[in-house]
Formats: C-alpha cells, structure tokens, sequence
C-alpha cells in the first residue's frame, strides 16, 4: 500500500498552514523542546546516521541535522522536499515510496517520524514501521508522535457534544503496533493532556506563564492516554 494519499497538504501551503493554526503551532513548538531534550540525552556527541521518515517540508529533520552526522531524508512528494531543501543544510534527500520501492539504505541509529501514523491507514502503519525497523541498527530508537488520539479528554469531550472526528490511534493501539513491529517503548511524552476545549486549543499562547505551568505539570508520560499528542520514544528489539 502506498502512502501517497497520507499528504494532505503540499509544499510551502503545509508550512503556512502550521504556522496559522494556534493549536497546531504550540503543538509544534514543543514536539521541537521535546526532540532536542530527548536527542541531547540520548546522543552525548552526535547521532551518527539519522533517518526522517515522511519529511515533508522538513520542520523536524532541520531541527536535527544538526544533531548528525550523517542525516537522510525520505518523502514521496517532491514539492515538499523542495521546500526542505531550502532549510537543511547537510541532509541528503531521498524522494521515494519505501512501501513500492526497495530502497537500499546503511542502517541508521535513529529514525523520527511526525504527523504520519495519526494519518495513516491501519495496513500502511504496519507495513511501515516493519520497514523501519530494517533500517535501524540492533538497539537503534525510533521516535514518533500521535496527534491523532480518540482518547484525549479534548476529543471525547468534541464527541460528546456532537462533533464527527475519524480518530482510531490511541495510545494502546499504537503501542500494541509498535511491538508487532519489534519495537518496544521506553518512554512518552504528553502533549497538551491539560487541554480540554477546542474553543480554547484555538487560543494558546505558546509563550503564557499559565500554559507553561500547565504544560510542565501535564508532561509526564502517565498522561500520555488521555494527550491529544504524545511523543513515543522505542527501541529496536
């Protein structure tokens, strides 16, 4: 199955589109702490081969290129890797369905992936984190996210009051996946688990003492079951 119809936006709309959204760009502003924080604990030097997986204009692979030194990049559109492109410096780019195409590639130490599996259909999720997992090196750690939970508080509470969401990926169906895969989790990051309105998700202010506090406060992976984003952190096994 290809992956082709899991972009929905294209280009530099999708950056645009991002950035516009309030809920969507404090979202983005701290999977962006959260990545630095866990890489900079994980790597004490530098990762030495990175894979992002599902790229799209690059908003994480230039965060962490950095962090490489070797860092690789696979999307299936061409148009968004030209806006990435534009951004990372060193990455090499890889334009290419791994779901269709064999793509010879050197294992790698670490693999992210954001805004893909939330997307995806349940047979594409499978056979590409079984991809994945060839292209990691033995104990080498994959790190994704979910901003796609039908259990977070904010989602039940829209269902609730008459709201028609396609949700499907909860924290234990993703979990459950991931050990199909070979992976096994060793930490998660909640996102956003104090947010309870969408009414007010369209308001945030990422830089507000109060939604500061409550974000430090709501962090631990514990509340990961109820975020309507999370970042999962795995191991290959």
């Amino acid at each position: 199955m290809s992956y082709r119809n899991s972009h929905v936006k294209k280009g530099k709309d999708y950056d645009d589109f991002i950035k516009n959204q309030p809920f969507d760009a404090y979202m983005a502003s701290v999977e962006a702490e959260l990545l630095t924080k866990i890489i900079t604990t994980n790597y004490k030097e530098s990762v030495p081969r990175y894979l992002d997986f599902a790229s799209g204009t690059g908003r994480i692979i230039e965060l962490l290129e950095k962090y490489a030194k070797k860092s690789i990049s696979i999307d299936i559109s061409k148009e968004m890797q030209e806006q990435a492109k534009k951004k990372c410096k060193v990455t090499e780019f890889i334009c290419a369905d791994i779901t269709q195409e064999n793509i010879s590639i050197e294992p790698v130490d670490l693999i992210t992936a954001f805004r893909f599996f939330g997307n995806a259909e349940n047979n594409l999720r499978m056979s590409v984190l079984k991809l994945l997992n060839t292209y990691l090196k033995e104990n080498g750690m994959l790190v994704i996210n979910n901003h796609r939970n039908p259990l977070a508080i904010k989602n039940i509470l829209h269902r609730i009051t008459g709201g028609n969401r396609d949700l499907d990926l909860s924290y234990f169906k993703l979990r459950s996946l991931l050990e199909q895969c070979g992976f096994k989790i060793i930490k998660t990051y909640a996102i956003g688990a104090w947010i309870l309105r969408d009414k007010y998700a369209q308001s945030l202010q990422p830089d507000s003492k109060l939604t500061n506090r409550l974000e430090s406060a709501f962090r631990s992976g514990k509340f990961s079951i109820l975020s309507p984003d999370m970042i999962i952190v795995a191991k290959k096994i």
